[in-house]
C-alpha cells in the first residue's frame, strides 16, 4: 500500500515537472507546488501555489491564484469568434483579444465547466459541473447551469469576513489548515 502511494506521488511530481518545464515554451508560469493530471493544455497561463488541474483541461490566458481545484474536462478562455464580422474565420478576421480570465484563491470549478474569456471569478466561488460562465462570479458564491446563474452564498457574512481577514490562502497547507480550524471553532 505504501509502495502504491509512493508511485502515485512520483507520478504527480513527474507530471508537474512536465508542465513546469514545457510551460516555458507556451509562455506559462506554473508554481512547482501545483499538481496536474493527464492531457491538459495550457497557453499563456499563470498557475499559483497548491492548485490542482484535472485531466483533459484547456486553459488559455488564465491567471489563477492559490488553492484552486479544477476538475476534468474544463475549458477556460480561448479564442472567440466575432459573428458580426463578414467572416468568422481566424485567417480572415484577426481580432486579437488579450482578455484574461482571473480566478481568485480557493475556487472550485466542476467537471465540464466552460468559462468565457475575460471573466473574473471571486475568492471561494464554486462553479458547478457543466456550467457555462459568461459573466463575473462574486466571491463565496455558487453558480450552476447554462448560462451559469447564482444558486446561493457559501457562507454567512460573518464567516466571509473572518475568512477574508485570515488571509489563509497565502500560507502553506499546514498553517492554512490551522487558520481554517480556528475560524471553524470561532463560528
Amino acid at each position: 500500500m505504501r509502495f502504491l502511494k509512493l508511485i502515485r506521488h512520483a507520478y504527480f511530481w513527474l507530471n508537474t515537472l512536465r508542465y513546469f518545464f514545457l510551460g516555458y515554451f507556451k509562455r506559462n508560469r506554473i508554481s512547482f507546488s501545483s499538481k496536474f493530471r493527464g492531457n491538459s493544455y495550457l497557453s499563456h497561463t499563470t498557475i499559483g501555489k497548491y492548485n490542482y488541474v484535472g485531466p483533459n483541461c484547456i486553459l488559455n490566458d488564465v491567471v489563477t491564484q492559490n488553492y484552486c481545484s479544477i476538475a476534468p474536462n474544463v475549458q477556460i478562455g480561448g479564442m472567440e469568434h466575432d459573428y458580426r464580422q463578414p467572416s468568422t474565420s481566424t485567417f480572415i478576421h484577426r481580432n486579437v483579444d488579450d482578455k484574461k480570465v482571473y480566478i481568485a484563491d480557493d475556487v472550485w470549478i466542476g467537471a465540464g465547466a466552460i468559462i468565457r474569456r475575460g471573466v473574473r471569478i471571486g475568492r471561494g466561488a464554486v462553479i458547478g459541473a457543466g456550467a457555462i460562465v459568461l459573466k463575473d462570479v462574486d466571491a463565496y458564491t455558487i453558480v450552476v447551469g447554462n448560462p451559469a446563474k447564482f444558486m446561493k452564498k457559501r457562507f454567512a457574512p460573518p464567516q466571509e469576513k473572518a475568512l477574508e481577514k485570515s488571509d489563509w490562502w497565502n500560507h502553506p497547507p499546514k498553517v492554512a489548515q490551522d487558520i481554517l480550524d480556528q475560524i471553524i471553532q470561532n463560528n
